[in-house]
């Protein structure tokens, strides 16, 4: 029980931390996109 935790927390862990970088690159590129346009 305790190996299945594991994996299931780092599966969980590793997805968040994947998309919060996601979240955070296209969010940067979201800011950027304007400033060019400007």
């Amino acid at each position: 029980m305790e190996t299945t935790m594991t994996w299931t927390n780092r599966i969980t862990l590793a997805a968040t931390l994947i998309a919060g970088a996601i979240a955070l690159v296209t969010y940067a590129q979201a800011l950027s996109l304007p400033a060019h346009f400007a």
